[in-house]
């Protein structure tokens, strides 16, 4: 269900091209996961380090992905019982846990609802009451079972999962650490936006990341300095479409069925975990703008988030002051 929201300038990443223990960087481009993914790092045999990390990117879409008939995740959803791999019944564990933290704004089980609205490919459709009501009868975590003597996972028939709320989150993580075994030192990894950096650029300077503008794809909301951590956003204005004058977007309320309205564009999370701050983007958009402050301030020092709102202005947690700038109007989280 995630979103392509982050894109890096000239043309992809404002990373400096200087010599660094007399290597340039090297890039590794490819598809997976239904987006274009980017690898840039810094360090000896990069190009045999991107391929293993392409192929473990790889593997795990083939337990994951949604539209693969053939992935775990579909065939638990198209047979209603599954003894999955450790990494599929990992996140689901982990969506299970995620739910009960965020109060159930973060649901995996919302495929039936995003199918309904013809997400992701289409045809589009404006859904009535009754329709919405039909589908939401199929959504809930309530209906995922777990047998922990067999390992069997269980779905009530009709329902569906979708992981797409945190499968590239872990690829970057996994990804990230056959980067680091292997010795690189300086790297970005850019999964369809889900943005994941180790270390700093050559020489000890910060990754300079712009966050895209919901309007104007030829403007930035803003540019992030930073090191080691993570960079995720969730929002409106990358899957949707247009009906009589108006945006439906692919972000529902796990309540109503549908697209969340509740005067936030978009959420960008920043923490170190990359799983994490992909399972929060899109947990913190659903709750918008009080709940997601409430919630920052339960979990200090655990995550940073600019909220992107209706009016053009910005909403950022106190200690990202030092490492984002701006053009936009900023308010600070008290």
């Amino acid at each position: 269900m995630k979103k392509f929201l982050f894109f890096l300038i000239f043309p992809f990443i404002l990373a400096a091209c200087a010599p660094f223990q007399d290597n340039t960087p090297e890039s590794h481009s490819f598809f997976a996961m239904g987006t274009y993914m980017k690898i840039t790092a810094y360090g000896k045999n990069s190009e045999t380090v991107f391929l293993h990390a392409e192929k473990e990117i790889r593997r795990l879409d083939t337990l994951l992905s949604a539209e693969n008939p053939d992935s775990e995740i579909s065939r638990l959803s198209k047979e209603g019982k599954l003894i999955p791999s450790e990494d599929t019944a990992r996140l689901i564990s982990l969506a299970e846990s995620w739910n009960r933290s965020t109060g159930g704004t973060f649901d995996i089980s919302l495929a039936p609802i995003s199918k309904l609205w013809g997400f992701p490919h289409g045809p589009y459709h404006v859904p009535a009451e009754t329709e919405r009501t039909e589908a939401l009868d199929k959504t809930g975590m309530k209906y995922i079972s777990h047998n922990e003597e067999t390992g069997e996972y269980f779905l009530k028939k009709g329902c569906a999962l979708d992981l797409g709320g945190m499968a590239k989150g872990t690829a970057a993580e996994k990804a990230a650490d056959i980067l680091k075994a292997a010795g690189i030192k300086n790297a970005l990894l850019d999964l369809g936006g889900n943005i994941k950096v180790i270390g700093t650029k050559p020489g000890g300077r910060p990754w300079h990341i712009a966050l895209r503008h919901p309007d104007d794809t030829d403007k930035t909301a803003g540019t992030l300095s930073v090191s080691d951590t993570s960079i995720v956003t969730s929002g409106d204005y990358e899957r949707y479409f247009m009906a009589k004058g108006r945006r439906y977007h692919h972000i529902f309320d796990p309540h109503t069925g549908q697209p969340v309205q509740n005067g936030l564009r978009a959420v960008t999370v920043i923490c170190k975990d990359s799983e994490k701050a992909d399972i929060l983007s899109t947990a913190l958009f659903v709750m918008g703008e009080k709940k997601a402050a409430l919630f920052w301030k339960e979990h200090r020092g655990e995550f940073q988030m600019i909220l992107f709102r209706n009016d053009n202005t910005l909403m950022i947690t106190p200690d990202l002051q030092k490492i984002f700038t701006s053009e936009l109007p900023v308010v600070l989280i008290p």
